[in-house]
């Protein structure tokens, strides 16, 4: 568990865990509890910090080309991360880069593809995503 919500084992090995967190609608501090197939509790005390989710408020432009910069405007964007990654897609389409970021705005470079319209998907580098449909 994260901070008594219960995780997804992604993989694991004798040496690490990687699990997806679940989605918590506040912000809250708590223990990360590993129970091994043996019944064994490995603890990290105040080792887990949810924040709180990001809500993206608006896109602009709608529409754009290669190289078109998008701005996006919203709370907490970055959920605890420090920077975009290139995973970042508008209309399904991966953003050629990321010109500037913060928690309430971030400014992208459209990537290249076919013509579609879609949603806003940002991804930063703690893997953490936020998504809205019908924006781009």
């Amino acid at each position: 568990t994260l901070a008594g919500i219960p995780a997804a084992v992604v993989s694991a090995t004798n040496t690490s865990v990687v699990v997806r967190a679940a989605y918590r609608a506040s912000a809250t501090t708590g223990d990360i509890v590993l129970l091994a197939s043996m019944n064994t509790v490995v603890r990290r005390t105040l080792g887990w910090s949810y924040v709180t989710p990001a809500i993206i408020s608006s896109v602009s432009p709608a529409t754009g080309q290669l190289g078109t910069r998008i701005t996006v405007n919203g709370s907490n964007l970055r959920q605890g991360g420090a920077v975009f990654t290139n995973e970042t897609k508008f209309a399904g389409i991966n953003v050629l880069s990321v010109i500037t970021s913060t928690d309430t705005q971030a400014v992208f470079a459209a990537g290249s593809g076919t013509t579609e319209t879609g949603g806003t998907l940002l991804v930063a580098d703690t893997g953490a995503f936020v998504s809205r449909a019908g924006t781009f």
